[in-house]
C-alpha cells in the first residue's frame, strides 16, 4: 500500500513546511508508511495539481491511499479527478477546511463526500473545533494544539486528516476500517496525546 499525500502549502512562508508536517504525522501514526509525496508549484497551484492528480491516476493501485490535506474553491474539472480515483485506489482522504462554516458545497474536495473521507477538526472534548467547517457526512478526528513531530503545536483539519490517515493506513482490512471508524473518538484519543 503507497499512500500519496498532494499538497498545496500555505504560502510562501511554509511552502515546503506543511506537507513535511503532515508526513511526518502520517509516519508517526504509521511507522511502515511507503508515503510518495507530490508537491504543487506555489505559481500555479491549479495546473500542479491537476497533473499530481493524473499522476496518481495513472500510478495508484487498490490498495493505495490519497492524503489532500487542503481545500480549494469548488472546482468541477478538479472534482472529476477525485471521482476518477476513486475508482482505482482504497480511500482517499481529504479536509473539510477551517472555514468557520458548515457549508462544503463550496470546496474541493471536500464536497465530495461520496468518494472521499472528508475529516473535520474536533477537540478532545470531541466537540467540533470553532474553526472547523462540518456536516453529518464528515469524519470528526482530534486536531486542535498538537505537538506535532518538528515540535510545533499546531490546530487544524490538515492535523486531523494525516492522524486519520496514519491509524487507518496500518491496515487495509475493511473490517480494521470499519472497527477504527467505530473506535475513533474513544480508543485512539488516548494515543493522539502523544503526538
Amino acid at each position: 500500500m503507497k499512500i500519496f499525500v498532494i499538497d498545496t502549502g500555505y504560502g510562501e512562508s511554509d511552502w515546503m513546511g506543511h506537507g513535511t508536517v503532515i508526513t511526518d504525522i502520517v509516519r508517526y501514526y504509521n511507522i511502515h508508511a511507503d508515503i510518495q509525496t507530490l508537491r504543487n508549484n506555489n505559481h500555479n497551484t491549479l495546473m500542479s495539481l491537476e497533473i499530481n492528480l493524473f499522476y496518481v491516476l495513472a500510478n495508484c493501485s487498490e490498495s493505495d491511499i490519497v492524503l489532500t490535506p487542503w481545500n480549494i474553491p469548488q472546482n468541477d474539472k478538479i472534482d472529476q479527478l477525485f471521482k476518477k480515483i476513486s475508482l482505482k485506489c482504497s480511500r482517499i482522504i481529504c479536509t473539510a477546511g477551517n472555514h468557520s462554516q458548515n457549508i462544503l458545497d463550496e470546496w474541493t474536495p471536500a464536497r465530495l463526500t461520496d468518494y472521499c473521507d472528508v475529516v473535520h477538526c474536533i477537540k478532545k472534548s470531541g466537540d467540533a473545533a470553532s474553526f472547523a467547517t462540518h456536516s453529518k457526512e464528515t469524519i470528526g478526528m482530534y486536531g486542535t494544539n498538537v505537538t506535532c513531530p518538528d515540535g510545533v503545536v499546531r490546530s487544524g483539519s490538515s492535523i486531523s486528516a494525516a492522524i486519520y490517515c496514519g491509524i487507518i493506513s496500518r491496515n487495509s482490512d475493511k473490517k480494521f476500517f470499519r472497527r477504527v471508524y467505530r473506535l475513533i473518538q474513544k480508543k485512539y484519543l488516548s494515543e493522539i496525546g502523544h503526538v
